[in-house]
């Protein structure tokens, strides 16, 4: 998806963090409005290394055995131990153990984060031209989930790692032909499944972004803002807030 902010010089564009080696190239399209934009507006800082945040940690008392169920978390100390991850799992919160093991199941099936758009859109990108959206908010949603949700996250991709890894290979496919009525599903999905978690995760990170996109939309000089895919769809995507702000959204 490419996306014109119509009367001003500010264009939004979808991002696959994930993609495979062998990803179809980026649209011209989006190279053009990259080199000619003043600035790019990313996510996060795609230099600094991500890291565990202090919130992914359970206090010592409580060991993840002991929040999910049984048979949640011997699937998941299978894929731990087949995957190799040093971290030690009984340290950490359903959350952010189901999100290790979700980016481990993606280099099953080929994806990496090296390959993404925005990596791509990142590294020719002039140091002084890139902008950030926020600094770690996304992990913010996660934790904010409460303590069911957190432990049905993992389970789901503990105990079934084909609906996660059938998931990313829809996303790209969706990525590929510009459909938004899939991506509209998938997003669907997620907040059905886990409605506080993704609804902080997507609409509540759209809300915190409204106000940049709305100044910079404003500005004569030519942006370009680069977020996921499911951040431009639905009733709560970025398009649909600046439709609710006045501004005119379409293709590019």
């Amino acid at each position: 998806m490419l996306l014109h902010i119509h009367g001003s010089s500010t264009y939004l564009a979808d991002s696959m963090h994930l993609l495979p080696p062998n990803a179809p190239t980026i649209p011209a399209a989006l190279w053009r409005i990259q080199q000619g934009a003043a600035c790019v507006f990313f996510e996060s800082d795609l230099d600094k290394p991500p890291g565990i945040p202090p919130s992914a940690f359970l206090p010592p008392e409580t060991p993840l055995s002991s929040l999910v169920s049984a048979q949640t978390f011997g699937a998941t100390a299978a894929l731990w131990q087949r995957f190799g991850i040093q971290v030690p799992l009984e340290t950490l919160k359903p959350w952010f153990a189901g999100l290790l093991l979700a980016n481990s199941l993606s280099g099953t099936i080929g994806f990496n984060h090296q390959a993404g758009v925005d990596r791509q859109i990142w590294q020719v990108t002039a140091p002084e031209k890139r902008r950030l959206l926020e600094g770690t908010e996304a992990l913010g949603a996660f934790d904010a989930a409460p303590p069911g949700e957190q432990s049905a996250y993992l389970d789901t991709i503990a105990r079934t790692p084909e609906i996660i890894t059938a998931r990313f290979t829809r996303l790209y496919q969706h990525w590929q032909t510009s459909n938004v009525v899939g991506f509209e599903q998938e997003l669907v999905w997620a907040k059905e499944q886990f409605p506080i978690m993704f609804t902080g995760l997507i609409d509540g990170r759209n809300r915190s972004w409204l106000p940049t996109i709305v100044d910079r939309a404003k500005q004569v000089a030519p942006a370009l803002v680069l977020v996921g895919a499911l951040h431009l769809v639905g009733e709560s995507g970025i398009p649909a807030l600046l439709t609710d702000r006045g501004f005119l959204v379409g293709a590019a």
